[in-house]
């Protein structure tokens, strides 16, 4: 170090160890202007508050999000839209109704009866208090499906619930419920080979038969059995192939009031369960560069009432054990998740401005941050302009 500069950093010190008069003033006239430094900084930070809290309230408000969801569950229920939703055609084993209006078949021959005197027979429930049933099943127990459920015609405005139940041995079982406060649905099937018909509180019509009868041929004119629904209610249980996977509808159905959750009678408890069965997911079609999201198969899943939604696909998937479905739609109402066992975790899946804009184009979010950093910048700046104006006028008085 030169002598010059030794001199000046000699000079700094000792006004350090010993500071001007000058030095004294200023800081005196700091330690006695601090209460007013403080409350003007207070009210800097206060405006770029108020400033800052709508733009950010803005920016992370749930908005309407096109959403993607993929699940396997063993029980989804729905409201069917303004367009009718007609089922595939599914090969069963057996099949079971309840609360069902009339079954109407012509049958050509029929076990221990005259061929002569048969004619059109219709069987209906008796009393809807003491449950009637009717079942159709094979006579031969090696057949896998005999049956076809040829259409199932689902109105307008039904609440349907679809669900799986357990398998036994090769068959499995698919249960549809609908109801429907003032249109009835409708059935049509076909059968190949001789069935047997197990009526449980039902009568019936056209020909004196007993409860349980066998059916050995249909009429070559009209070989199909139509089922219609009771106007309130009908349940449909399919005995169908254990392995084979298949599609439910013939086409995408706008739904409604969609439901993943049951009751189940736990030592005389009612306990609500979740109907996922596997991980679900859910993607933002309009956001590909969103990262899926999964959650867990113990998760309760919830999605707005009034929410419209395509179902896309609705499989019987034996192989995962469930019904997988694929939805999408334009969300207004959250969508949430939560862990069974704590609704205090709840998350709803809508995007936010924030999100869409991160998703945006590069020169987008640069100019956003930019924005972002001189807003808060901006509104100091005049914040303490406004403040020294203020202190310049009665001096000036």
């Amino acid at each position: 170090m030169d002598n010059s500069n030794k001199e000046k950093f000699m000079d700094w010190l000792k006004n350090i160890a010993n500071p001007s008069e000058q030095t004294h003033h200023l800081f005196k006239s700091l330690m006695n202007n601090l209460a007013k430094i403080i409350l003007q900084s207070v009210a800097i930070l206060f405006l770029v508050i108020m400033v800052i809290t709508p733009l950010v309230w803005w920016l992370t408000k749930p908005i309407s999000t096109q959403i993607q969801v993929d699940l396997i569950v063993n029980r989804v229920t729905f409201r069917v839209g303004e367009i009718p939703a007609i089922l595939k055609t599914i090969k069963f084993h057996a099949a079971t109704f309840r609360d069902f209006n009339r079954f109407v078949f012509n049958p050509t021959a029929i076990t221990n009866q005259d061929a002569l005197a048969l004619d059109t027979v219709q069987i209906s429930g008796k009393d809807e208090r003491f449950l009637p049933t009717m079942t159709l099943e094979t006579v031969n127990p090696t057949e896998t499906d005999f049956g076809v459920l040829q259409t199932l015609a689902i109105a307008p405005k039904t609440d349907v619930t679809i669900a799986m139940g357990e398998s036994e041995g090769s068959h499995g079982e698919l249960a549809i419920e609908m109801e429907n406060s003032t249109k009835s649905s409708l059935a049509t099937m076909r059968y190949r080979g001789a069935f047997q018909v197990k009526t449980h509180y039902c009568e019936i019509d056209g020909v004196e038969l007993p409860p349980n009868f066998e059916v050995t041929s249909l009429s070559r004119r009209n070989p199909a059995l139509t089922v219609t629904g009771q106007p309130n209610s009908f349940r449909l249980m399919l005995s169908v192939p254990a392995e084979q996977a298949f599609e439910l509808f013939q086409s995408g159905i706008s739904i409604t009031e969609l439901h993943f959750i049951w009751e189940d009678i736990i030592q005389g408890q009612k306990v609500i369960k979740t109907a996922l069965v596997e991980e679900g997911e859910i993607s933002y079609p309009a956001y590909p560069g969103i990262e899926l999201i999964r959650f867990a198969a113990s998760n309760f899943v919830f999605f707005g009432k009034v929410d419209v939604f395509q179902i896309n696909k609705v499989t019987y998937d034996p192989e995962n054990k469930g019904i997988k479905i694929r939805l999408s739609g334009l969300i207004e109402e959250p969508l949430t998740t939560y862990p069974q066992g704590f609704p205090d975790k709840v998350r709803d899946y809508r995007l936010t401005r924030a999100d869409t804009i991160a998703q945006g184009s590069k020169f987008r979010q640069v100019m956003f941050e930019i924005l972002l950093w001189l807003i808060p910048i901006i509104t100091g700046v005049v914040g303490i302009v406004t403040i020294n104006i203020v202190k310049i006028r009665p001096e000036e008085e």
